[in-house]
């Protein structure tokens, strides 16, 4: 819904070209734990804001992403806000 990808659209592509942070992954899947967040544009090019998780289980290498791009806008505006009482 927030990237742009169509259900199924992903099944068979390889996780390194499609994934803005591939290096990331690389990381997870040598058993490293890693979280980050990044930012990419979907395809009508708006920014989405997101953070991501791996870790290594025993089946393998487990992750997800959540958008966080509302959270951003709110501490963007927060910061404004507190900007603005500061100067006044």
């Amino acid at each position: 819904k927030y990237v742009g990808v169509k259900e199924g659209e992903l099944v068979g592509t390889n996780i390194f070209t499609t994934y803005p942070n591939a290096e990331n992954i690389r990381k997870a899947l040598s058993n490293e734990k890693v979280t980050f967040q990044g930012s990419a544009a979907n395809r009508s090019g708006e920014v989405r804001h997101y953070q991501s998780y791996f870790f290594p289980d025993e089946y393998g290498t487990l992750g997800f992403s959540m958008d966080i791009t509302e959270q951003k806008r709110t501490d963007e505006k927060l910061k404004e806000t507190e900007h603005f009482i500061k100067h006044i």
